[in-house]
């Protein structure tokens, strides 16, 4: 029977685990939430390629270097006084397309207007 607590267990093995198979091709492996009843239980694993300098290569990070190289890894003001770099693009997500990632190690949802504005200064 699976339960919160113990899908906890579960997925702090599944990581530990997850971490040597990364370790070892040199990639980055997450899991992503898990959806689960009593019986049974699934999730979405997403692995990628990291880079040289020890980024990992996302989708959002790849349409980032195709759509718009110059804003990649560029630093902006955010609305909230903190200071953060521009990691990816979302096609798809039109009103937030942008994902930064703040000087407080969080990930902020940023609209088009915000980066144009910090670009022109």
């Amino acid at each position: 029977m699976f339960t919160k607590a113990s899908l906890n267990v579960i997925r702090h093995d599944l990581d530990n685990a997850l971490k040597d198979v990364a370790d070892k091709h040199s990639i980055s492996i997450n899991i992503g939430s898990i959806r689960y009843d009593t019986t049974s239980f699934s999730t979405r694993l997403t692995a990628a390629t990291v880079a040289t300098d020890g980024t990992v290569e996302t989708p959002g990070r790849t349409a980032l270097q195709r759509h718009f190289p110059e804003y990649l890894d560029k630093e902006i003001n955010l609305n909230n006084g903190l200071k953060g770099t521009i990691i990816e693009y979302h096609s798809r997500k039109r009103k937030y397309p942008f994902i930064v990632m703040g000087a407080n190690d969080k990930r902020y949802k940023v609209n088009e207007a915000t980066v144009v504005r910090e670009m022109a200064k």
